[in-house]
């Protein structure tokens, strides 16, 4: 994402990014990576989707019409712009940037 221009390579990293700015990709950006989805949580105006992959897990804040259902396999992408990288050993922030 920004390990270039973090000065990062090789260095073991954590990838944050806040709930709202991962998005529900239908057939979309090719940032998107399948996820299976663990709980749809409907919060009226809208939707907590708590996903994973593997060990890793991910949680997005959406729309709440045409959600999927538990057990689904998904499609979240992050923004981008909007990701925030951590240092694995000290969780110190890399690459400053918008918080």
């Amino acid at each position: 994402l920004r390990a270039v221009d973090a000065g990062i390579a090789g260095r073991g990293v954590r990838l944050a990014v806040r709930p709202e700015h991962v998005t529900l990709a239908r057939g979309g950006p090719a940032e998107a990576t399948p996820w299976r989805l663990d709980l749809v949580e409907p919060m009226g105006n809208e939707a907590v989707l708590y996903a994973s992959l593997g060990r890793h897990e991910v949680t997005a804040r959406v729309a709440p019409a045409g959600l999927p259902e538990r057990g689904e396999m998904v499609a979240l992408a992050p923004d981008p712009a909007r990701v925030h990288l951590f240092d694995a050993a000290t969780g110190e922030r890399l690459g400053g940037g918008e918080a």
